[in-house]
């Protein structure tokens, strides 16, 4: 299909052309001026550069961006050596998703990717970096038994459900080289709020283990998962939410 790589500021320059003053979450756009006047030579330059690459094809993708059927949106922060966050959003309809990627870089750089339905969960997970299932076995783990007082402090539960307390800490107070979450919500927005109705769970890589998928609800789910089973859960998840 067809990809664009804008710089961060073309990228919010071209949503405010369709009526939105923010970014779709997760990306970001930070600019660095001093004077009113630099951000305005900034924003003509900007305008200048959009004007010579918008054409049909990147209207109707930033359509899609602006009122998807499904939104997927994933941010991940990392660790490892090598390895740096990564921010992205596809925005999905029952023809047609477009792919928002954004890496580190001085520019704050989106790449656009139109990309049949079927492929965004695997465009995402591309975008995750490749580690090995985690060795442990699926679980279900309760939360921490723990209550505050109205001064904040932690009072300790230790005399009710510290079996469970212990299998939580044991899973989860180890290294972790990176965690991410993933949300899948309907339709368009228009703030940074979460959607009531929106599903959500992380995925977290620990040190000398591997990749496990984290669901919390009443009680916290634990998968382990490579990139394939990454792909499957996104991608139930999409259909999901394009059923309802």
């Amino acid at each position: 299909m067809t990809q664009w790589t804008v710089r961060g500021m073309d990228f919010a320059m071209l949503c405010s052309r369709f009526g939105r003053d923010r970014l779709p979450y997760p990306l970001a756009v930070t600019v660095d001026v001093d004077t009113e006047d630099q951000l305005r030579r900034l924003r003509r330059e900007a305008s200048a550069r959009i004007d010579a690459l918008v054409d049909e094809r990147l209207e109707a993708a930033i359509g899609v961006v602006i009122d998807p059927a499904v939104r997927i949106e994933c941010r991940s922060d990392t660790h490892a050596l090598g390895q740096s966050p990564v921010r992205v959003h596809a925005a999905v309809t029952h023809d047609l998703a477009v792919v928002l990627t954004q890496r580190p870089g001085p520019d704050c750089s989106v790449t656009i990717d139109t990309v049949t339905p079927a492929s965004a969960p695997v465009r995402i997970a591309e975008s995750v970096p490749t580690v090995q299932a985690g060795r442990r076995a699926a679980a279900t783990l309760e939360h921490p038994c723990t209550a505050t007082t109205s001064s904040g402090a932690i009072l300790s539960t230790a005399t009710r459900n510290a079996t469970a307390d212990e299998k939580f800490e044991a899973f989860f107070a180890r290294p972790r080289s990176a965690v991410g979450e993933v949300i899948v919500a309907r339709g368009a927005t228009y703030d940074h709020r979460r959607d009531t109705d929106a599903v959500s769970f992380f995925w977290m890589d620990f040190d000398g283990d591997g990749r496990y998928l984290v669901r919390s609800h009443a009680s916290i789910d634990v998968v382990p998962a490579d990139s394939t089973r990454l792909v499957a859960e996104i991608g139930r998840q999409l259909e999901s939410a394009l059923r309802r």
